[in-house]
């Protein structure tokens, strides 16, 4: 089963027809389309859900088997998967990360998926995966491939106020927008930080923007707004300072640069209309107003170029981390002006 553009399902509904159906010899989890991403707190509880589908009641000390595709080969997971059940009639072999497999691994693969042990079933996951390669086509082609795309702002927001309310919790909508603004748009983080909210909280039933501020404050992503917004207004002496307010906090470039796409994506849906206008979204909807829209597409290009700096060993200009935010900053607001 698989899903294809920008009309893939909900996450929820992908798990929900996951479990219905009888385990398989080989199940794929992993993202969307390319342009669709993944959520890794999906795939992780996908991954669970349907070990313990496929096993029933049988024992996990005999019959399952958790790997991660870096530490074991494709000889240890065919081994593992043409194991016998015991006392049941299914044993499970997850597999992590499967697009880290190197080619001989891949060709092993591929050559036990053409002959599958039928008591077994096989889970593999993989978050990131050239689809060009016969091994991902391969995979893609199984009978039970579940995509779980990564959720747009509406869905993280509507995410987080469903998961506090299961801890008897109201989280206000500008309160939800606040974290992602924060911590970004990974749901895995965002449920963590959720739980830090309510502890913070602890005996009041709402949850409120002013209060997730409070909570972060002095972690390190209290003033990342105020960076994203200096951005936004050109202003760079304000952007240099809470940019090494930020990093002195401990904030990592890298949840620098996440909170900064984040930023600069809604500042394109604000100059079409389409993101919403509450709380923090106004403000970077008038921001949006007076940002030249061909300026906030290199704007965006100029962060995946220190994106991409960051994440290649810092690339061949050696520059750290402070360095490289530091440049970006100096780019966005010459972009700007």
């Amino acid at each position: 089963m698989a899903f294809g553009g920008r009309g893939e399902p909900h996450p929820d509904e992908v798990l929900k027809e996951a479990l219905k159906a009888p385990p398989a010899p080989v199940v794929f989890l992993t993202g969307g389309t390319d342009k669709s991403g993944v959520e890794p707190w999906y795939v992780e509880t996908a991954l669970e859900r349907l070990t313990a589908h496929a096993l029933g009641d049988a024992s996990r000390d005999f019959n399952l088997d958790r790997l991660r595709a870096e530490e074991a080969g494709a000889d240890v997971v065919v081994s593992r998967a043409e194991t016998l059940p015991m006392m049941a009639r299914r044993r499970v072999v997850s597999v992590t990360d499967v697009d880290r497999w190197r080619s001989a691994d891949q060709e092993r693969f591929l050559a036990f998926l053409k002959r599958p042990v039928e008591t077994t079933t096989v889970l593999l996951t993989a978050t990131k995966i050239d689809r060009r390669t016969g091994f991902a086509k391969a995979l893609e082609g199984l009978k039970q491939v579940w995509r779980f795309r990564k959720l747009e702002q509406a869905e993280l927001v509507r995410a987080l106020t469903a998961a506090a309310k299961k801890s008897k919790k109201t989280l206000d909508p500008a309160g939800a927008e606040e974290m992602i603004r924060r911590a970004g748009e990974d749901l895995r983080l965002l449920l963590t930080e959720l739980d830090k909210l309510v502890a913070f909280v602890g005996d009041a039933e709402r949850i409120g923007e002013d209060d997730v501020a409070l909570a972060t404050a002095g972690a390190g992503m209290s003033d990342v707004f105020e960076y994203a917004d200096a951005l936004g207004r050109g202003d760079l002496a304000t952007a240099l300072d809470r940019l090494q307010t930020v990093l002195d906090a401990g904030t990592s470039a890298f949840e620098l640069i996440g909170g900064l796409a984040w930023h600069f994506r809604t500042m394109l849906r604000a100059k079409t209309g389409n993101a919403p206008q509450f709380g923090r979204m106004k403000a970077i909807a008038d921001s949006a107003r007076s940002f030249p829209t061909r300026a906030l597409l290199d704007a965006h290009h100029e962060i995946y170029r220190a994106d991409v700096t960051l994440k290649s060993a810092h690339g061949p200009t050696g520059l750290k981390d402070e360095e490289v935010m530091n440049r970006l900053t100096r780019r966005i607001c010459a972009l700007r002006a």
